[in-house]
C-alpha cells in the first residue's frame, strides 16, 4: 500500500527524469514531471494531490531553491527532496533550513534515493494516521458533547420536575396536617385510644414527607445555584446551644447522654437558619444511629482562621470505604447492625453543600472510641467576616 497520492519530478535533464520515472513506477502512483521551477508551479496549481516533489537545484527560469521557497510558502505539507550536482555544503544547509526533507548529491545511488523516498512515505503514513486519529477524537468529542448536552437538559428537566412536584405537594400536605391536628386536639369530637394512635402515625409520616419535600427543594436550589444565603452576624455558641437543647427529649427517650462543650467565640457572619439545618441534621443522625444508653458530644473550637464544630457519637461507626459516598445524594449507609435506620439520603449531601457555600468543609472520622466504635462529623466555618457570596 502506497501512502503517496502523486509525485512531481522537476529536472531539465531528460535522462534524470527517465531514471526517476523508472524508479518510481513500482510505487503505482501517478507521476508528473516538469522541466523548470516555473513549469513545476503550474503543475502544482493544476494538481493539488501532489504530496512529494523531487527537484534539481540548477534549472532555467527558476532554480530548485526558489521553487522550494514557493512550495513551502503556499503548500507547506508537500514534502520536497532536493537533488544537485553542486558540491558546496551551503546549498544543502540552505535547502534543509527552508524545509527540504532530504538533500541528495548528483549523481546519486538508486538505493540512496529509494531510502529518501521511503522516509518521506513513512512520514506521510504517520501524518495520515495522526489525522485519522484526530478525526476520530474530534468525532468522539462531538458525540460526548452532544450526550453531555442531552444529560444537562435531562438534569434540568429533572430539577424542574422535582421543584414543581415538591411545591405542588406542599399545599395538600399542609391541609392534611391541619386536619390531623384538629382531630388530635379533639376539636371535632372525642377519639378512641386506637384512633389517636393512628392519627399520631399519620402526623409523623406527614412531617417526614414534609421534610423530604424540603430536602428535595433545597438540593434542587443548591445545584441550580439559586440558593441565596441570608448572612448575618451570629453568636455561634448560643445558636449551637439552642439546637442541642431541642434534642434533649429524643435523647432522653433513648437514655443517650447529650453534652455540649464550647468556649466563647467572636460573632461570625453566617446564615443562621442554614447552619441550624446542618447541626440539626448531624445531631439527628447521631441520635438515630446511636444505641440506647450511648452518648453524643457536641463541641466547637477555634482552629486557625476557622471554627470547627464536631458531633461525635458512640454508635457502631462507619466503614472507611463509605466516607466519600456518604455525602452523595440519595446515598444511604447502614450504620447499625441489621437493616439499620435510614433517611432520605439527602441530609448529609445538603449539609456538605451548605457548609461549602459558607466557605467551609465537612469530614467524617470513624471509629473514635477506644473500643473501635463511634463516628465524628466535623465541619468548619471561617471566622472572617468578608466571606464572598457564591
Amino acid at each position: 500500500m502506497s501512502y503517496f497520492n502523486s509525485f512531481l519530478v522537476v529536472d531539465d535533464d531528460i535522462d534524470v527524469i527517465e531514471l526517476m520515472t523508472s524508479l518510481l513506477a513500482e510505487k503505482n502512483t501517478k507521476l508528473l514531471t516538469a522541466r523548470s521551477g516555473k513549469e513545476a508551479l503550474e503543475v502544482l496549481k493544476k494538481d493539488p494531490s501532489i504530496d512529494l516533489v523531487i527537484t534539481d537545484i540548477r534549472m532555467p527560469d527558476m532554480d530548485g531553491i526558489a521553487l522550494l521557497k514557493e512550495i513551502k510558502k503556499n503548500t507547506p505539507n508537500i514534502e520536497v527532496i532536493i537533488m544537485t550536482a553542486y558540491t558546496s555544503l551551503s546549498y544543502a544547509i540552505s535547502a534543509v533550513n527552508l524545509g527540504a526533507e532530504r538533500y541528495i548529491q548528483k549523481p546519486f545511488q538508486l538505493n540512496e534515493m529509494q531510502l529518501a523516498i521511503k522516509q518521506v512515505e513513512d512520514k506521510l503514513k504517520l501524518r495520515k494516521e495522526n489525522q485519522s486519529l484526530i478525526e476520530k477524537l474530534e468525532h468522539a468529542k462531538q458525540e460526548l458533547e452532544n450526550k453531555n448536552e442531552k444529560l444537562n437538559q435531562l438534569d434540568k428537566l429533572k430539577d424542574e420536575f422535582i421543584s414543581t412536584v415538591s411545591h405542588e405537594l406542599r399545599t395538600p400536605l399542609t391541609i392534611m396536617k391541619e386536619f390531623v391536628s384538629i382531630l388530635l386536639d379533639k376539636i371535632s369530637g372525642g377519639l378512641t385510644e386506637a384512633q389517636e394512635e393512628h392519627l399520631h402515625a399519620v402526623q409523623n409520616n406527614i412531617e417526614r414527607l414534609a421534610l423530604l419535600i424540603n430536602d428535595l427543594l433545597d438540593i434542587t436550589k443548591i445545584e441550580s445555584g439559586k440558593l441565596n444565603l441570608a448572612k448575618t452576624e451570629t453568636d455561634l455558641g448560643s445558636l449551637i446551644k439552642d439546637v442541642v437543647s431541642s434534642f434533649e427529649t429524643p435523647a432522653r427517650k433513648k437514655e443517650i447522654t447529650l453534652t455540649f462543650d464550647s468556649p466563647s467565640f467572636p460573632p461570625v457572619i453566617i446564615d443562621p437558619g442554614r447552619i441550624v439545618q446542618v447541626i440539626t441534621n448531624l445531631i439527628g443522625n447521631a441520635i438515630k444511629f446511636t444505641p440506647e444508653k450511648g452518648s453524643i458530644g457536641i463541641s466547637a473550637e477555634k482552629n486557625n482562621d476557622y471554627i470547627e464544630i464536631s458531633v461525635a457519637d458512640t454508635g457502631i461507626g462507619i466503614n472507611s470505604g463509605d466516607f466519600e459516598k456518604i455525602f452523595n445524594k440519595f446515598e444511604q449507609i447502614n450504620r447499625l447492625a441489621g437493616s439499620g435506620a435510614k433517611g432520605t439520603g439527602l441530609g448529609l449531601a445538603i449539609s456538605k453543600r451548605l457548609v461549602e457555600l459558607h466557605g467551609g468543609s465537612i469530614r467524617v472520622e470513624s471509629p473514635v472510641t477506644p473500643d473501635g466504635k463511634g463516628s465524628r462529623f466535623t465541619f468548619s466555618l471561617p471566622l472572617i467576616t468578608n466571606i464572598p457570596e457564591l
